[in-house]
């Protein structure tokens, strides 16, 4: 829901001069004015007690000297502050006095202000009739007055209007309110037409757009000193991070946000906070905290009367029950939030809704829900349509309807497609989307193996295949942005966003074509897996382009503790059978479609688990292990082979060698132990020396082991050969590492 209470007093000073301009009352003598102005910086900064003090002695200043008009806009202004504190019918009552003057007056900047004002409480209370009334009689009093700040601020709250009714708006309406705004030097109204302009790009699924508006929405709050508002551009941020998949991230910055919103009075802010934390530790799986903020979202909103919060937060609450113990009991909360609720949220609850008539085995009625969510979704908002059409795939597919599921579920990944261009330019954002959508893409691939149709689910297999890190090696490659139309690269914005690490571009996912003709030019068998929640695919790409696949009833689960076990500290003789179990599950399914001469290549393409999985290490029922058999590769998509095929590779056979063996000083981490020496790591590497010509070699052992020798030695170096701890750090991969040696001065 997109903040409006800041506004309602935010252009008090503008009304004072377009009265001036327009001969509307008497000019102020300086006192006036300056009591409006002080009461205006304090209402700003959220500070109520003290605007309010400054607008009761305007008030009394203009009685005592039978100044209506600004007796009036005192009152407004008390009016102003009353509503940021939720004290609704003291809002209304004093709004109402001072618009009777107004109008008796012919004071028309004021009147459209007041009315805008009316409207903002209509709103907040969820009388969306009421509201528009307001504001289409603001929008006429404005355009009688000429005053332009009152223009743009009741547009803005109608487009604001027509989104929560679920109307389209063109975006390039709001794009004209901004420049207006800019143009006018109001930089309190810029800031809140920016932020709604971002909250349109979110719900179009342009999200990285929607970053860049919200990253110059906070730099003017924190210019200005506007705490409360900044936390609602941290709610927002918060929102985008969730729906790239970083939950975590989420609630971290929605946490910021209620923590300024705690030293506020300031209800509607709150509650808003209180729901935002509530959504993200949902998405984290912490049912409990969840429900507690919920909670604690309804009390507050209950006890100050925000009745247009409640449906949400109600149905929220529903649909996490729902997801955790009371099925029926989620339902009918959710079933009773729907009258009171806006339009434009209808379609998620009747997602909802057909999520817990699933559960409870009621496929008709979750039948007719899918059917209502996709006819609701309001239109441009691809997010919920998205989760509509998924619904839909599942009903149909309890229904044992697969072509229609199928159908759904391709309708979904195209959607997914269209996004990923829009993604926040971020490493960490597009890893995020990408794991968060897994499934998506697992059921499309289990639909479409069903059909026997082995060629689309390979392709539908590489459309989520490490998409981010090919975008951050194609974003590397991009010099300019006149990138070369050929080159399947789309270059987005350039405005900083939270993380640092920039992936601009976005690469084409590999079709079968490009699979084989990579698999010809290299002359390799391509071995690319998709592990699925309960199924392991497999297809092999042969260099004359026959394509074979696999399927394996195997969890997930199950193969991850297969992969921790083999390169764990269990015994010798269970780690052995585990690798030929490993074997079973990997390559024995496709061993026919496999190349039968000695050292063919192979070039294999792991997925979840497996990523983490050292190929070569695999052993037949024999005992040889894979990398006898055949010359191995791996790469995390094929994609990424089309960024390398033009780079000129460095000459390995001729080219010099750096080898880097147990360093002697390791790194210290706070709280864990010190890592271990590793001798054998020396007779490795000496090993490895002997086979090469010296003046091509360097190798740094032991104290020469530094990171600044490393880093001095390595630039040019045909081969890096390092024999040092590798941490890898699943829960934060950034704090990942090589280790080697800390220099005695800690340079």
């Amino acid at each position: 829901m997109t903040r409006v209470t800041r506004c309602l007093s935010a252009f008090l000073l503008a009304v004072v001069a377009a009265a001036r301009l327009h001969g509307q009352g008497p000019a102020p003598d300086d006192r006036l004015a300056a009591l409006l102005a002080e009461g205006q910086k304090f209402y700003n900064t959220s500070t109520w007690d003290a605007a309010n003090a400054k607008f009761n002695a305007l008030v009394e200043l203009a009685r005592d000297r039978h100044d209506e008009l600004w007796e009036a806009r005192g009152l407004s202004g008390l009016g102003g502050v009353a509503h940021a504190r939720s004290r609704f019918d003291d809002a209304r009552r004093l709004l109402s006095q001072s618009l009777e003057t107004f109008e008796r007056l012919q004071s028309l900047a004021d009147v459209a202000r007041v009315e805008r004002m009316l409207g903002d409480g209509a709103y907040v209370a969820g009388d969306l009739h009421g509201a528009r009334t307001w504001y289409e009689k603001s929008a006429a009093a404005a355009e009688r007055s000429g005053d332009e700040a009152n223009r743009i601020g009741t547009a803005r709250s109608l487009i604001r209007l027509d989104d929560a009714e679920g109307l389209a708006t063109a975006i390039d309406a709001i794009a004209k309110l901004s420049a207006d705004a800019k143009k006018l030097g109001n930089t309190g109204l810029e800031a809140a037409i920016l932020h709604q302009w971002s909250d349109m790009l979110f719900t179009r699924g342009n999200y990285e757009a929607a970053i860049e508006k919200l990253n110059v929405v906070a730099q003017l709050y924190e210019s200005n000193g506007r705490m409360e508002d900044l936390s609602t551009v941290y709610n927002s941020l918060g929102r985008l991070f969730r729906i790239h998949g970083q939950p975590r991230a989420a609630l971290e910055t929605q946490q910021k946000a209620l923590a300024i919103q705690e030293q506020l009075d300031a209800p509607y802010g709150h509650v808003q906070s209180l729901n935002a934390v509530a959504v993200s530790y949902q998405a984290l799986g912490d049912a409990a905290k969840a429900r507690d903020y919920y909670e604690r979202a309804i009390a507050l909103a209950s006890r100050v009367g925000l009745k247009a919060w409640l449906p949400l937060i109600r149905g929220n609450l529903g649909h996490l029950l729902v997801e955790t113990d009371d099925v029926a009991g989620g339902r009918a909360m959710i079933e009773a939030a729907i009258p009171d609720d806006l339009p434009m949220r209808q379609s998620m609850r009747q997602i909802e809704l057909a999520i817990a008539d699933l559960k409870l085995a009621r496929i008709d009625l979750a039948h007719e829900e899918a059917e209502r969510a996709m006819a609701s979704c309001p239109s441009g908002e691809r997010i919920d349509c998205l989760y509509a059409r998924l619904m839909r795939a599942r009903v149909q597919l309890a229904e044992g309807n697969l072509q229609g599921a199928l159908a759904d579920q391709r309708a979904a990944v195209a959607v997914l497609e269209g996004m990923q261009s829009t993604l926040g330019a971020s490493d960490f954002l597009k890893q995020g989307f990408a794991a968060w959508w897994v499934r998506t893409y697992s059921v499309a691939i289990d639909l479409e193996v069903r059909q026997d149709d082995w060629r689309t689910a390979l392709e539908t297999a590489e459309l989520a295949r490490a998409r981010a890190f090919v975008d951050l090696i194609a974003s590397r490659q991009s010099t300019t942005h006149n990138v070369d139309a050929t080159s399947g690269l789309t270059w987005r914005g350039a405005a900083a966003g939270p993380i640092t690490v920039r992936s601009d571009s976005s690469a084409l996912p590999s079709t079968v074509a490009e699979l084989t003709a990579q698999a010809a030019r290299l002359r390799t068998t391509l071995l690319e897996y998709w592990q699925g929640e309960n199924d392991l695919y497999v297809w092999v790409v042969a260099p004359d382009g026959t394509i074979s696949g696999a399927r394996t009833l195997v969890t997930a689960t199950r193969i991850e503790q297969l992969v921790r076990s083999v390169g764990g500290p269990m015994p010798l003789t269970e780690r052995s059978k585990d690798w030929r179990a490993l074997y079973d599950l990997l390559i024995k399914p496709i061993a026919a479609h496999l190349p039968s001469r000695p050292g063919a290549r192979l070039t294999i393409v792991p997925h979840g688990p497996l990523m983490q999985l050292p190929f070569a290490a695999l052993r037949d029922r024999r005992g040889r292990y894979l990398v006898e058999r055949f010359t191995i590769a791996t790469v995390p998509s094929v994609a990424m082979l089309r960024y390398t095929s033009a780079q000129r590779a460095t000459e390995t056979r001729s080219g010099s060698i750096l080898l880097v063996a147990d360093p002697s000083s390791m790194p210290v981490i706070a709280g864990e132990p010190r890592l271990p020496r590793l001798p054998g790591a020396v007779e490795e590497t000496r090993a490895i020396a002997h086979l090469m010509p010296a003046s091509r070699t360097t190798w740094l052992a032991a104290a020469n082991a530094s990171e600044p020798r490393v880093l001095e030695a390595a630039p040019h170096k045909s081969v890096i050969h390092f024999a040092t701890h590798a941490i890898v750090r699943d829960v934060d991969p950034w704090s990942s590492f090589l280790a080697l040696g800390v220099p005695a001065n800690g340079a």
